[in-house]
């Protein structure tokens, strides 16, 4: 059965960019491949776009305090090193 106006949600990016679009029809996105979520007006559109935009914040900073504690981080001074390096 194909929907018009159906967007698959496969990454908060994926959605935070197509919320950003502006469209005038209604559109439903996709969840796990089935249809759930119907964003019918302006306002839902931008409520639904301002908790995608935090989930985003969250996740690059759960990432970012992944990198620190697996112990992928660099000192300052490594990194104006490289990028001594880079400029050659």
């Amino acid at each position: 059965m194909h929907k018009p106006n159906a967007h698959s949600a496969d990454s908060t990016t994926a959605a935070s960019n197509y919320l950003r679009q502006k469209a005038a029809e209604p559109i439903t996105l996709l969840i796990d491949g089935r249809y759930e979520l119907p964003v019918r007006d302006a306002v839902s559109r931008a409520k639904l776009r301002e908790l995608v935009d935090r989930l985003e914040a969250i996740v690059g900073i759960q990432q970012g305090l992944d990198d620190v504690e697996a112990g992928r981080i660099s000192t300052l001074e490594e990194v104006r090193t490289r990028a001594a390096r880079e400029d050659v």
